[in-house]
């Protein structure tokens, strides 16, 4: 029985893996990995991101320069989404996200409804 259920799920990684919507976004990754310019505004977003949280820490969230950091750091991440590459990978994120919640559906729907969950403790 363990034997039989390792070998599907390798075979259920094989297809996972040779599936079109996960190669086109690997293939994205490797395109934003490589693109200098995605890894500057990328840097750009990390150092916002720092700023704005260190501002946080000190000021709270009604500090004025709390809200200048959280200004900055909307526009980093504005910059960084707008780029063609950043677009193109996050559109094909948004089509393995879609299949792996179709997935977690089939596995864990069952799960999900308390009726059903409770259902089955009553009757066992």
């Amino acid at each position: 029985m363990r034997r039989e259920l390792l070998e599907k799920l390798s075979e259920f990684a094989a297809l996972l893996d040779s599936d079109p919507r996960l190669v086109a976004l690997n293939e994205e990754e490797k395109v934003i990995n490589g693109n200098e310019e995605v890894l500057s505004l990328s840097k750009e977003l990390k150092k916002a991101e720092e700023t704005f949280e260190d501002a946080r820490s000190h000021y709270g969230e009604k500090g004025e320069l709390t809200k200048q950091a959280q200004k900055a750091l909307f526009a980093a991440k504005l910059s960084l989404d707008s780029h063609p590459e950043v677009k193109k990978y996050n559109e094909a994120y948004v089509q393995v996200k879609d299949l792996y919640l179709y997935i977690d559906d089939i596995l864990f729907s069952d799960f999900r409804s308390k009726k059903d969950c409770l259902s089955e403790v009553k009757h066992a």
